[in-house]
């Protein structure tokens, strides 16, 4: 067992000697491959931490009944509070209703000579108390906060539910067309370096087809021709997942050296790269010789 390990590893290495050019272009491709999926997460874990930014100040605003009194306003926020999803329920009076006016679109809206904002020329406040809503974490994407606010709605003394919509609609199309687009950029270039590292494979079995040949015909089994082989794609996987993760390391280092601020960063990003590439050199192997290695 021992020697035929040992016999698998040797002919591996021999496998670079015998085809240099070629494995050195199935490594180099394999390793930029990585390196396009290696960006592409990135990209996507800090796209979302980005959205998911952006979710969280997305909140409703709840328009009480004017009717309502005190104690049927803290009942209704209780009420709110009940609803799945629902983080916080600020409540905002008339009359903060009315500072928060002034403050925000007074100075733009004057209503007369002297420079009486629009509030001071009406006899009575006509902006209504309010809840201002925030959402859990998992209830911060479209689907959810609609069905929240659906359930807002319902509640007795709720005159209206406002929230950004089309804000909320277009950070969910835009995560979707973000991952999907990642998804199959990085398919596309682990599919070229697969094709190059099967051709790689076939080359080293074509340089060897006569010695393959004699040990098919004294019994060696399957299992021991594919070895080798295996083994090279093993090691090309181990080599282009190392140089991916080195050069990404890199690129980070140099992105924060220019940006100043650090950038979300997948978990176990160089595993990852690692072990994709050491499945992408495996099934490559296979591949490649599966079709001549009867």
């Amino acid at each position: 067992m021992s020697w035929s390990l040992f016999y698998s590893l040797r002919e591996g290495l021999d496998g670079f000697r015998r085809a240099k050019l070629a494995s050195f272009i199935a490594i180099m491709s394999m390793a930029f491959a990585l390196v396009v999926a290696g960006v592409l997460a990135i990209i996507t874990v800090n796209l979302v931490a980005l959205v998911d930014a952006v979710r969280g100040r997305i909140e409703f605003e709840v328009f009480v009944d004017n009717a309502l009194d005190k104690a049927g306003t803290n009942e209704l926020r209780r009420e709110i509070l009940a609803v799945r999803g629902v983080a916080e329920a600020q409540f905002i009076s008339k009359e903060e209703a009315t500072e928060i006016f002034k403050r925000e679109f007074t100075p733009a809206l004057r209503g007369s000579r002297d420079g009486q904002s629009l509030l001071e020329i009406l006899d009575s406040n006509p902006l209504p108390a309010s809840f201002r809503i925030s959402l859990q974490k998992s209830y911060q994407n479209n689907a959810a906060a609609q069905r929240v606010a659906d359930a807002i709605e319902k509640l007795r003394g709720v005159d209206e539910v406002v929230y950004r919509r089309d804000l909320a609609l277009a950070l969910d199309r835009y995560v979707q067309i973000a991952l999907i687009t990642g998804v199959l950029v990085g398919l596309v270039f682990c599919l070229g370096a697969l094709v190059l590292v099967v051709n790689d494979v076939r080359l080293v079995i074509h340089a060897k087809r006569r010695l393959i040949e004699i040990m098919q015909l004294v019994g060696a089994t399957r299992a021991f021709v594919y070895r080798p082989l295996l083994v090279q794609g093993f090691l090309q996987g181990v080599i282009g997942g190392l140089l991916a993760s080195g050069f990404l390391y890199l690129l980070y280092s140099l992105l924060l050296l220019q940006l100043g601020t650090a950038l979300q960063w997948p978990n176990f990003l160089f595993v990852g790269l690692i072990g994709a590439g050491i499945l992408l050199g495996l099934t490559a192997s296979y591949l490649g010789a599966r079709k001549y290695i009867q």
